[in-house]
């Protein structure tokens, strides 16, 4: 809004008495700056016309009744119709536990809609001491799940983590198995064994259930560990080199296994991602220039990464590593992503924000209180996010659901274990 404004100075009388050549200069000067920095009292300064053109921005979400907020102001609950001036706006939806935000254009005569499915916090399962690795001078979990193709809501999720054993960091890995769901989910824990002396840098479900593991060991080098989902171990591959399916040293690995079983591996010494069958095989692999690489596949066999040779965003391709496309705007230097359809849901400093393939924000979740480390999916939409309250070295899984209904979610179950 703008308002008229006036300036007024009265112009100082001047009474000379007596005076020289320099004294007129000096009068002169001073009679000068006055003038250039005052107007007359009847002076006004030329009426700035006020806006008044506005326009429509309609916002919705599922569930409604969640709260508004355009350019940092509470502006009503879903669904609402807000009055805005042209241009671009700030807009973030906020429920219980979840916020979605993004930035709208607004142009004269129209209506914008501003539609988002929120995701609310639906359980928390407790997982078990993390430990702070030094060499690294960071925490290390990840997390990767399996739902069952029936419809029993059965499923299992699978923690691997860098915790202390015989007062050394070694690594180890928890599995939770679920059936059923809110209060009549049944929750078993199972402590599947740990690492000789090796930090965890990934973790993976094949759709056979089994446990794929990236491992790095200060002897031996990084190593692939395939298990049952009961901790039976089946088969191992890598080891230190630079030849096919070995690994070099340099940097943090990171692994994820496809739908189909396929199972790929940032190799950073090597500088390249490998592809393997399930039981181990090398099949192919492709150059990378990110030196933190992290990897995600949707359920179409498609792999996201790092782009940070162009500087910024997600690189897509095909699962042969043929480039799709980049998802431009999104942060390249994102430590875990979880991908779908059409979208990518990644970590990023303290919080998990969603992409849509076109590079906009439509999602940011919680970014006070916890560190994210990890996050995977499954294919009803369900978020799994692995890390730790502040100030705690208690591991958690924060399962986020999109939501039916903000009044049914304000209950979150916590599931402890009894190991």
């Amino acid at each position: 809004m703008f308002t008229n404004v006036s300036r007024s100075s009265g112009v100082p009388a001047l009474t000379i008495v007596e005076f020289s050549t320099a004294r007129i200069s000096i009068l002169i000067a001073c009679l000068a700056l006055v003038t250039l920095t005052s107007c007359d009292k009847n002076t006004k300064e030329p009426t700035r016309p006020i806006a008044t053109e506005t326009t429509a921005l309609w916002v919705t979400s599922i569930p409604a009744g969640a709260t508004v907020v355009v350019d940092q102001g509470v502006r009503g609950v879903t669904p609402v119709s807000v009055a805005v001036s042209p241009g671009r706006h700030f807009v973030s939806v906020q429920g219980e536990n979840c916020i979605s935000e993004d930035s709208v254009t607004a142009v004269p005569d129209s209506v914008v809609s501003f539609y988002r499915t929120l995701y609310v916090l639906d359980a928390i399962y407790e997982v078990g001491p993390l430990a702070f690795n030094a060499e690294r001078a960071e925490r290390m979990a990840s997390v990767a799940t399996y739902l069952s193709p029936s419809r029993d809501h059965s499923g299992y999720i699978v923690v691997a983590q860098d915790s202390y054993v015989n007062k050394g960091v070694q690594a180890e890995v928890y599995r939770i198995a679920f059936d059923g769901t809110g209060g009549d989910r049944n929750v078993t824990y199972a402590r599947l064994g740990a690492g000789d002396e090796a930090d965890v840098e990934g973790v993976g479900m094949g759709p056979d259930q089994s446990i794929y593991l990236m491992t790095h060991a200060y002897v031996g080098g990084r190593r692939i560990e395939r298990m049952s989902i009961e901790g039976d171990p089946i088969s191992s591959w890598g080891g230190p080199g630079r030849g096919p399916g070995q690994f070099e040293e340099g940097g943090a690995g990171s692994m994820v296994v496809s739908p189909k079983g396929q199972v790929y591996a940032y190799d950073p010494g090597n500088g390249r991602v490998q592809r393997f069958s399930a039981t181990g095989d090398y099949v192919s692999s492709w150059p990378t220039f990110c030196c933190k690489q992290a990897l995600a596949c949707d359920a179409d066999g498609n792999i996201y990464m790092n782009a940070a040779q162009y500087g910024y965003g997600i690189d897509r391709r095909t699962e042969d590593g043929a480039v799709l496309g980049i998802i431009s705007n999104a942060h390249s230097s994102a430590s875990s992503f979880h991908a779908d359809h059409s979208a990518i849901a990644a970590i990023q400093s303290q919080s998990i924000i969603r992409y849509d393939f076109e590079g906009r924000v439509t999602h940011r979740l919680f970014n006070i209180g916890f560190t994210p480390l990890g996050v995977a999916g499954d294919r009803v939409g369900r978020l799994y996010v692995v890390g730790y309250p502040w100030m705690t070295n208690l591991s958690q899984v924060l399962v986020f659901t999109q939501a039916s209904s903000l009044t049914t979610r304000g209950h979150v179950q916590v599931f402890r274990p009894a190991l």
